[in-house]
């Protein structure tokens, strides 16, 4: 077996190259060393909605389902490996255990991986090798950059900014449950701040 790094999500942004895709960064779960994957906005939108209870859906999404699926047929989703980068597309793995601890593997889109694990609550990995040759140190990174500094309050707007892009998209993609919740979250975060 090859040597891995558990990894967690450390963050989910859209891509500043492209509308339609998205970068979720992945952060080794001992340090600040990252990876950043691309993947389409249908599958961050439903990474986001795994992550953020505060915006789930009355009912299961896709992904939803293959976990309901999954817990019903017997099988244990151990966890998923992110293989090799080809093109900059990564390749992932699946690992399953069924019931008579006989094991399988499914090769799974990264993307969908992602949201597989995350419902489930199983561990992220990568093989060593294509850590050590994706991976960037963020904290030598923003060491070399010098950033600005920001106040609590520049960050929270820069949040907040980021939310309302999200409602205003949502409204125009006439995707009013989605925009509802969203329009809630900024409310409570903003009651949050004046009551503080």
């Amino acid at each position: 077996m090859k040597e891995r790094v558990e990894l967690r999500i450390k963050r989910i942004t859209q891509s500043k190259h492209s509308p339609n895709a998205y970068v979720v960064l992945l952060e080794h779960i001992e340090g600040t060393s990252r990876v950043p994957i691309v993947i389409g906005a249908l599958e961050a939108q439903a990474l986001l909605l795994s992550i953020q209870p505060h915006l789930k859906q009355a009912r299961p999404v896709t992904h939803d389902l293959f976990v309901n699926f999954i817990r019903l047929s017997g099988l244990n989703l151990e966890y998923m490996v992110i293989e090799k980068n080809i093109n900059n597309v990564f390749f992932s793995s699946l690992n399953f255990k069924l019931d008579d601890n006989e094991k399988r593997v499914m090769d799974a889109r990264t993307s969908d991986a992602l949201n597989l694990c995350v419902r489930y609550g199983a561990p992220i990995y990568m093989n060593m090798d294509l850590w050590k040759e994706c991976m960037v140190n963020f904290e030598e990174f923003s060491k070399q950059t010098a950033p600005r500094k920001q106040t609590y309050e520049q960050l929270r707007q820069e949040g907040l900014n980021e939310l309302q892009d999200l409602l205003d998209e949502a409204v125009a993609n006439e995707d009013f449950e989605r925009a509802a919740r969203l329009r809630d979250h900024i409310n409570r975060l903003k009651e949050d701040d004046t009551e503080s």
